[in-house]
This record gives C-alpha cells, structure tokens and sequence, in this order.
C-alpha cells in the first residue's frame, strides 16, 4: 500500500474547494477525495493547515502521483506531480530449525 499524504492550506481559497482527485500513472481510476463537510463549513479555528491521506494499491518500480484540486482552474487541470520508487521487498530471512521429538 502507498500512503498519499497532503496538506491544504486554511486561507480564503478553501471557500471553492470541494475535493482532490488523485491518480496513478497507468491506472484508469481516479481517486476523487471529496471533503465532507465541504472544508468552508469544517470548524477549523485556530489551525493554519490541515491534512489528509489516501492509501492505494501499490507494487514495486517507479510511478507517477498527481493530484488536483476541485474545481480545477479556468485554464484546464493544474496537477501536481511526484515520481516514487517503490524498491522491490527484501527477502525473508528464513531459517530452518529441527527440533528432536523424545521417543514416545
């Protein structure tokens, strides 16, 4: 599993945003997060940030995350993007062990 993290600001644009959507490169699903209750009406006194995340299935290599904000922006979509290499799992490390039964 790949834990996608991410934090949204608490300023005066949270009052247009309604969810993110993230997607995995070569994956046709998208993931659509949406924010319930919308973050406008989310008692958020006090905090200057708050954070969210999202586990995905995920195998070993190289992948691309992006992820934007909803609504997206008038000139199309504004993805922010990351590579992520998950490195292969290591091996066990497995010993076998006799024990002696007593004749019985």
């Amino acid at each position: 599993m790949l834990n996608i993290s991410w934090a949204i600001n608490i300023d005066a644009s949270i009052k247009y945003l309604n969810a993110t959507l993230i997607r995995k490169r070569g994956n046709p699903v998208s993931y659509h997060c949406e924010y319930n209750p919308p973050l406008v009406k989310a008692n958020l006194t006090g905090l200057k940030q708050i954070w969210f995340h999202y586990l995905i299935e995920a195998g070993y290599g190289s992948d691309l995350i992006e992820a934007a904000n909803i609504p997206l922006a008038q000139r199309g979509i504004n993805y922010k993007h990351v590579k992520i290499t998950m490195p292969p799992p290591k091996p066990l490390d497995v010993k076998a062990k006799t024990t002696q039964v007593p004749p019985g």
